[in-house]
């Protein structure tokens, strides 16, 4: 009679499982354990929950308060481009002028991207009411392109936008320390060449924007006013473009730049991150802010999720050793570690967007209210309510980065069973 061969405890799993049945033996483990240790499970679950629904919820905050901003500023002050002379003096913009302006404006209107175009004669001036004066920036536009690049229709407060007829459109604050209302009498003094040009105006309309330098210091009153008695026609400090698509920026930065180089090679195109370096640096230093906050939240995530699964691997000891003592391989018990780790990273990224993703449309349909803020907003261009988009890439993002933070809360604790021995993990104590 032939002996039956017999296969000894340390190689039985190790032999008489596949990888599938295997694979499936660790995941029934690693939910047991999961469940068996149900407070600490939920430390670790409630830890990364509440790390994800920050990072959204935060990531959704930032993003809003940064297109706001960026969309208030360029819509209302200086647009995605501007063509002007070479060599303005930002100080003397009447200086240096675009003649016939208008022509010019038609011809960038004819570009293969969709935009508009607006000319604007700009200058600093001094405007004196009955009962004081003031320093004010002085736009002479044309109405009806104006309101086609700026949608300032929206914050005019009492009067109209049209500037014609001697007429003025001012700031709700600007009109408050002048002490005027809609018809006050005010006299507008500003210099043209050697000369100092004066003017009796009208206050047609008063304008409140989220934009505090409009409000406090910018006036509106007809090109017609501004423009220096010259023999060129239509003279302007500037072209203000707004696109339809913000992606379009570069492409038309290319186009229009090369088109007024053949018209005149003293004008350049500008796009507004190089009109107004300050805000595109002031959207980097936020973006460096964000990283710092993200890497915060997840180190003080990782050390929390860590100091569990230590825990959990030392108690666990005597039966990891059982486990190897059958024929499980330490790398094997590393990976049950992880299919732990895992499973609960996947419930909290689940619970956590069940909570943030509701919350964060909801927010981006009524607004933060920051009205308690409005002052301080209004310098940067920022209106009282913060609306939170909730974007793909922000959610892929966000989700990606706590499921890895979740498996790297795992991998150090689970690098101990890897130099586990059967025979230590069994008389462990």
């Amino acid at each position: 009679m032939s002996a039956n061969p017999q296969v000894s405890p340390a190689t039985s799993l190790r032999h008489t499982m596949s990888w599938p049945n295997r694979f499936q033996f660790l995941l029934k483990l690693a939910l047991r354990n999961a469940l068996r240790h149900w407070r600490r499970s939920s430390v670790v679950v409630v830890l990364l929950t509440v790390s994800l629904i920050g990072l959204l919820v935060y990531q959704a905050f930032y993003q809003g308060l940064v297109r706001q901003m960026v969309n208030n500023i360029l819509s209302i002050g200086i647009g995605h481009l501007q063509v002007y002379p070479r060599d303005r003096l930002e100080s003397q913009p009447m200086d240096y002028l675009i003649p016939n302006a208008d022509a010019l404006a038609e011809e960038i209107q004819s570009v293969e991207i969709p935009l508009v175009v607006t000319p604007r004669l700009r200058t600093y001036g001094l405007i004196t009411s009955p009962e004081t004066s003031e320093g004010v920036e002085i736009q002479g536009i044309d109405a009806k392109t104006f309101v086609k690049v700026f949608p300032i229709l929206d914050f005019v407060k009492q009067g109209t936008f049209k500037p014609v007829d001697r007429g003025v459109v001012l700031g709700k604050h600007l009109a408050k320390k002048l002490k005027v209302k809609l018809g006050s009498k005010v006299v507008l003094m500003w210099a043209s060449g050697r000369d100092l040009e004066s003017e009796a105006l009208y206050v047609k309309g008063i304008v409140e924007t989220p934009y505090a330098e409009i409000n406090e210091r910018v006036i509106f009153v007809d090109r017609a006013i501004l423009a220096p008695p010259t023999v060129t026609p239509n003279p302007a400090t500037e072209l203000v473009i707004r696109l339809d698509r913000r992606e379009d920026l570069w492409r038309a930065r290319q186009l229009i730049g090369s088109l007024v180089q053949q018209k005149d090679s003293t004008l350049v195109a500008r796009t507004w991150r190089e009109i107004a370096p300050w805000l595109a640096s002031y959207i980097i230093i936020g973006d460096y802010s964000l990283y710092i906050y993200y890497v915060i939240i997840l180190i003080a995530v990782v050390i929390g999720a860590v100091s569990v699964f230590f825990m959990n691997i030392q108690e666990r000891t005597r039966e990891h050793g059982v486990l190897l003592a059958l024929g499980l391989r330490p790398k094997e018990l590393f990976g049950m570690i992880l299919l732990e780790s895992l499973v609960l990273t996947l419930v909290s990224i689940l619970i956590g967007n069940l909570i943030a993703d509701p919350l964060i449309l909801y927010f981006n349909k009524v607004g933060f209210d920051l009205s308690r803020f409005a002052s301080g907003l209004e310098m940067m261009g920022l209106q009282a309510r913060i609306h939170t988009p909730l974007t793909r890439l922000n959610l892929f993002l966000s989700n990606l980065m706590i499921l890895l933070t979740g498996l790297a809360a795992a991998t150090l604790p689970a690098t101990r069973v890897r130099k586990l021995k059967a025979v230590d993990a069994l008389r462990f104590t």
